[in-house]
């Protein structure tokens, strides 16, 4: 359930105001970047709270699953550094392997179709080489790509794939692109 409902309500906003701030910084640990943000919006303490520095290296470990460096960039910006991939999708739309802790559909007015995926862990796959002994038939290929740390800030990916020439199928190009939005 988002938050957005449970904080216009009155009389459930002036118990979490009575709450104290530690409390308010374990409840919030739970929500993620952009939730933070909005509360953040709702008045002064909800802003301190959002803006603990705690809090944001707690979301950090949970997303990366490692601790962030100790350095002059804040827990907060390294967090945004590494924020998720999301993608508009139209109400047709589906994901291979659409589950958690992958791929979470919802609902999400930044994007076109009023929908979007939001992609919360990337698999690695390494193919080196060539895939040979296909049996003939159809078949739903999944391509995992893994973006490197130091390449985290590309905004562009160009992938592409291609069928053998020997091959009785056409010869098929994929292209996706990613974009950070």
């Amino acid at each position: 359930m988002p938050l957005s409902p449970l904080l216009r309500s009155a009389s459930s906003s002036r118990a979490l105001h009575r709450l104290p701030y530690e409390i308010l910084l374990r409840v919030f640990s739970l929500c993620n970047g952009d939730d933070l943000r909005t509360l953040s919006e709702v008045d002064h303490r909800f802003r301190s709270v959002c803006n603990d520095s705690h809090l944001w290296k707690t979301l950090y470990q949970r997303r990366t699953g490692h601790v962030p460096k100790d350095n002059t960039c804040s827990y907060r910006d390294q967090y945004d550094q590494h924020d998720r991939l999301i993608l508009s999708i139209t109400n047709d739309c589906e994901v291979t392997h659409n589950h958690p802790p992958y791929w979470d559909k919802l609902e999400d007015r930044r994007s076109l179709f009023g929908r979007a995926m939001i992609l919360h862990a990337v698999s690695w796959l390494h193919v080196s080489g060539w895939l040979r002994g296909v049996h003939a038939g159809r078949y739903r290929v999944v391509w995992r790509l893994f973006i490197l740390p130091h390449a985290a800030n590309i905004f562009d990916i160009d992938f592409r794939a291609e069928t053998s020439t020997g091959c009785s199928l056409a010869l098929t190009i994929l292209t996706l692109h990613f974009r950070h939005l």
